[in-house]
């Protein structure tokens, strides 16, 4: 199951394990399933780095404190998971969806780890309380996750999907360059390259805003990372193209001779992690796909 996240791995894994049952991963597909041979082409050609973190990035997390925005997203919450076995020493999670805030809560097993642990039903658009957040808790590290991220409804919100894509990205910015934040990532999309669409725009103008604190704050940290299609994740493709499915043999596309591109969400997350340790200030990180 590619859009499985890390964290439902683990829990399977352990519970089998309880049973002194021996657990391997394997590539078996459900043909009654549409989607089946398309997730099955995607898994055969993906050459993504190993999911498995090394030593020496582990070591660069090592007590670390570290905020993430939009912590209760796909993204976000799976960022949140690989980080709490890294040994790090503080994870502070915000986000503004409450149910998604509560979910993640109750999925890290505080118990088996051994950081401090805060989260925030936060609004990052509001600077005061961010700004208050960050003098509180003073982080090493910043994830930048939290967006409106479908086309459609941003297209036609747009003035919304502005309020939530191009103000925090300059709000997180301007308080990570006044509290000494080490890094701060700002996680974007490929659709912000030559944008045609309102979502790729406000993306790419988040992407101007990282680019010119970077030039302009030399003793900052700065960098993007761009995502494609990831599956499992809020808004992929394959979840709309699996909805029109189940309505129809019809699956609408924007052009039949368009390639897409896939990653499962734990090698996209993975590959976020290892990008922090080894990027300069001020670089775009593209996922090879």
């Amino acid at each position: 199951v590619p859009s499985l996240s890390s964290l439902e791995q683990d829990n399977i894994i352990s519970k089998l394990s309880e049973l002194n049952i021996e657990v391997s991963k394997v590539n078996s597909f459900n043909q009654s399933d549409n989607l089946s041979e398309i997730i099955e082409n995607i898994k055969s050609k993906s050459k993504n780095l190993n999911e498995d973190i090394d030593q020496d990035i582990k070591k660069y997390f090592s007590n670390k404190k570290i905020l993430i925005t939009g912590a209760g997203g796909s993204i976000g919450k799976e960022i949140c998971y690989k980080l709490s076995k890294l040994n790090i020493n503080e994870l502070i999670s915000v986000d503004i969806d409450e149910y998604r805030l509560s979910k993640l809560n109750r999925e890290i097993n505080l118990d088996k780890y051994n950081f401090k642990y805060s989260n925030y039903l936060l609004d990052v658009n509001n600077l005061y309380a961010l700004s208050d957040l960050f003098k509180k808790h003073k982080p090493d590290i910043v994830y930048h996750a939290a967006a409106s991220k479908h086309v459609d409804l941003v297209e036609k919100n747009w003035f919304f999907g502005s309020m939530n894509n191009i103000e925090p990205t300059f709000n997180i910015c301007k308080c990570s360059n006044e509290y000494n934040v080490e890094r701060t990532i700002f996680i974007s999309t490929d659709k912000a390259v030559e944008p045609i669409n309102f979502l790729g725009i406000s993306k790419a103008v988040g992407e101007k805003f990282i680019k010119i604190f970077a030039n302009k704050f030399k003793e900052r940290h700065f960098s993007i990372v761009r995502f494609g299609n990831v599956i499992g994740s809020s808004g992929s493709l394959l979840d709309i193209i699996k909805d029109q499915l189940k309505l129809s043999n019809i699956i609408n596309v924007t052009d039949k001779n368009m390639t897409r591109y896939f990653m499962t969400i734990s090698d996209a997350v993975s590959l976020v992690l290892i990008s922090t340790s080894i990027s300069n200030s001020g670089d775009c990180h593209v996922l090879k796909m």
